[in-house]
C-alpha cells in the first residue's frame, strides 16, 4: 500500500509538473490583454454612435466627451447620459491569440447584459467640462466543456475593462476647438480550468488585475456649417498588472497525493496608441443654407499602432508579432421632423481587421438603430451585427445598445 501510495506521489508531482508546462503555454492565451470580441474595441457607451458605424462625430450629448474631448453637444446646457448593453457573441477569439481554449470545433456562444455609462457634459459659450464613467471592453469568453472517455474539462473566462474620465474644451480660433480628456482604466480577467480524469483532478485559476492611464487630445474644425472634421490622439501609459496562477493536483478520492503550487507577480501594461480622423458632411436642405439639415452622413478612420505593442507575463515579455491596424467606419443619420418629437434612423458599416498575423482576421460591423428625442428628453436604441471568419471559425457576434440622455 506504501509502494502504491509512493507511486501515485511520484506520477502526481511528473503529471503537475507537465501540466504546469503545457497550461503555461495554452494559458499564454489567457491575458488580460484582450477586449472581447474585437482586439480594436467595441462601443457599449453611446447608442447613437453605435448605431451610426462607431464614427465618434455621431456621438450624442454627455458620450461625445468620450468619443473625442473637442466634440460638445451641439446647444448649450447640462446633459447627463446612462446607458446599457447587451453583448452576445460566439468563440470567435478561441481560434486566434491570446483567446482561451483554441481547439473547440463546436461555436460557444456567450450572452452578458450590463449597465455601461453614465457621464454628465456641461456645455458653455467659453468651455465644456465632462466627467463619468464607462464599460472600456469585455473580456468575457464562452463557458467551454469538453468530455471524453474517463476525462472531462472545463473552463471559464469572466472580466472587463472599465474607465473613469474628466475632460475640458473650448474654442480656440473661431469654429475650432481644442479638447483634453484624462482616463483612468482599470480591470480584472478571470480563468478557471479543471481537468477531471478518473484518478485525480488537475485544476488551474488565473486572476488578473490591471490599470492604466490614457491622454486623449481631439481637435474639432468647421469650415463651413454642413461640414466637421475632427482628429484624436489617445495616449496610453503607466501600465501595470498584479498576477496570481495556482494549479491544484488533487487525487484524495483514490488515497492519492494532493499538491498546490501559487505564484504571484506585477508585471507592465500596455494598450496601443490610436489616432483618430472623423469627417461628417450635412448636405444643406431645402429650406436654404440657414436650415438645419436633416440628414448626416460621416465617415471615420483609426490607425492603432499594436506593431510597437509589447506584453509582459511575470517580468516577462511574450512575443506577440501584431501588425497595426487601419479601421474605417461609415455612419448615416436621417432626420424625420414631426409636431412633438424628432424621429431618428440611422445605419452604419465597419471595417475592422484584427491585428493578430497568424492567423488572419477581419470583423465586419452591420449597425442599425433609432432615436428619438422630445423637448430635453433623448432615447437612443441601436444594434450592431459582427462577423467575420478565422480559418475554419465563423464570428458571429452581435451588440444592442440602449442610451437615454436629459438636458437640464
Amino acid at each position: 500500500m506504501k509502494i502504491v501510495k509512493i507511486i501515485t506521489l511520484m506520477v502526481s508531482v511528473i503529471l503537475l509538473n507537465c501540466t504546469a508546462v503545457l497550461w503555461s503555454q495554452m494559458l499564454d492565451y489567457n491575458k488580460p490583454e484582450t477586449p472581447s470580441p474585437s482586439w480594436n474595441g467595441i462601443f457599449l457607451y453611446d447608442a447613437r454612435m453605435a448605431a451610426s458605424g462607431g464614427v465618434a462625430l455621431m456621438s450624442s450629448g454627455a458620450g461625445t466627451a468620450i468619443a473625442n474631448p473637442a466634440i460638445a453637444p451641439k446647444e448649450n446646457g447640462f446633459y447627463i447620459n446612462s446607458s446599457a448593453a447587451i453583448l452576445g457573441q460566439t468563440a470567435y477569439q478561441y481560434g486566434a491569440l491570446n483567446s482561451g481554449v483554441f481547439y473547440t470545433e463546436d461555436p460557444l456562444f456567450e450572452l452578458n447584459a450590463n449597465f455601461s455609462n453614465l457621464s454628465a457634459v456641461l456645455s458653455t459659450e467659453k468651455i465644456n467640462l465632462s466627467a463619468g464613467w464607462y464599460r472600456h471592453a469585455s473580456l468575457e469568453l464562452p463557458d467551454y466543456t469538453s468530455s471524453q472517455q474517463q476525462y472531462i474539462y472545463e473552463a471559464s473566462y469572466t472580466g472587463a475593462e472599465d474607465a473613469v474620465f474628466f475632460a475640458v474644451s473650448g474654442e480656440l480660433f473661431q469654429d475650432f476647438c481644442v479638447g483634453a480628456k484624462f482616463t483612468y482604466l482599470y480591470g480584472s480577467r478571470s480563468a478557471e480550468q479543471d481537468e477531471n480524469y478518473n484518478f485525480a483532478v488537475i485544476s488551474q485559476y488565473e486572476h488578473y488585475e490591471f490599470r492604466y492611464y490614457m491622454i486623449s487630445l481631439g481637435m474639432l474644425f468647421k469650415p463651413a456649417k454642413t461640414l466637421s472634421i475632427a482628429a484624436l490622439m489617445d495616449y496610453p501609459f503607466g501600465g501595470d498588472v498584479d498576477e496570481q496562477i495556482s494549479i491544484t493536483f488533487d487525487a484524495r478520492e483514490l488515497n492519492g497525493a494532493y499538491i498546490y503550487k501559487t505564484n504571484t507577480g506585477k508585471s507592465d501594461f500596455e494598450r496601443p496608441p490610436k489616432i483618430n480622423l472623423s469627417i461628417s458632411y450635412s448636405p444643406t436642405g431645402s429650406e436654404g443654407a440657414e436650415a438645419e439639415s436633416d440628414l448626416t452622413i460621416a465617415v471615420e478612420f483609426n490607425y492603432i499602432l499594436w506593431s510597437d505593442y509589447t506584453f509582459y507575463s511575470f517580468g516577462e515579455e511574450i512575443e506577440r508579432y501584431l501588425e497595426d491596424a487601419f479601421v474605417a467606419a461609415v455612419g448615416i443619420e436621417k432626420k424625420i421632423e414631426f409636431e412633438t418629437l424628432d424621429l431618428f434612423l440611422r445605419g452604419g458599416y465597419r471595417l475592422d481587421p484584427q491585428p493578430t498575423t497568424d492567423p488572419t482576421a477581419t470583423l465586419h460591423w452591420l449597425t442599425l438603430g433609432a432615436g428619438l428625442a422630445f423637448s430635453d428628453l433623448t432615447i437612443d436604441m441601436a444594434g450592431a451585427y459582427i462577423f467575420g471568419s478565422l480559418n475554419e471559425w465563423t464570428a458571429n457576434n452581435f451588440t444592442v445598445v440602449t442610451t437615454l440622455g436629459y438636458k437640464f
